[in-house]
């Protein structure tokens, strides 16, 4: 905290809690498309009291998916395998799981919204942690040498939205589809891939 800044009064402080645990809710629940209204009226709050924290739902959005990214990257970054084809297959499931679970994760990765660039610093983080775990794979012919980082988030990000409802299936049917991208990524029977890699940008952004 600055020396400028003065710390918020006990209800002030409250409210900023409840604003901050009904929209990482909501976000995980409904995506970052759900409304600020809902928001605030899920933390017991005024929608006035919630702009002053958050003077727009970009402002909102961040503060939380940036705690989840940050989490995200923190755990990609402490697995501790050392061979590197076991190592980027552990890190590719947790960013699944965790992207599964967590729609508002799912829409930091492929969503466009008026805080894009927001957005993009925070894929930019979850892509510079997987990196060096692709690039030692690679390196040890785990995996094959013409996919990028942004290629695997992509892949990932795909999956682990996979809606089981369609064959009335089990909520973790994305694993069966997570085993077959990464038996996908062997070189020993790949195939050359059309288009280059994409920029470091998702598709689409």
């Amino acid at each position: 905290m600055a020396a400028t800044e003065r710390p918020l009064r006990a209800d002030a402080e409250r409210n900023l809690q409840r604003i901050v645990a009904a929209a990482t809710e909501a976000f995980g629940r409904d995506g970052l498309e759900a409304g600020v209204d809902a928001i605030a009226k899920e933390a017991g709050v005024g929608v006035g009291t919630l702009y002053r924290r958050f003077p727009t739902k970009g402002d909102l959005i961040a503060a939380v998916m940036q705690a989840r990214t940050s989490e995200t990257v923190r755990l990609v970054r402490a697995i501790d395998e050392p061979d590197p084809g076991r190592a980027l297959a552990a890190a590719a499931r947790l960013v699944a799981e965790r992207t599964a679970s967590d729609r508002g994760l799912f829409d930091t990765l492929v969503a466009e919204l008026p805080c894009a660039q927001t957005l993009d610093g925070m894929r930019s983080e979850l892509l510079a942690a997987l990196e060096p775990l692709l690039e030692a794979a690679q390196d040890a012919d785990a995996v094959r040498d013409d996919i990028t980082a942004g290629d695997l988030l992509a892949i990932l990000a795909s999956v682990a939205r996979i809606s089981p409802r369609f064959w009335d299936a089990p909520p973790d049917l994305w694993t069966r589809y997570l085993v077959l991208v990464l038996d996908g990524l062997s070189p020993r029977v790949a195939s050359p891939l059309p288009h280059v890699a994409p920029p470091r940008r998702l598709a689409g952004r």
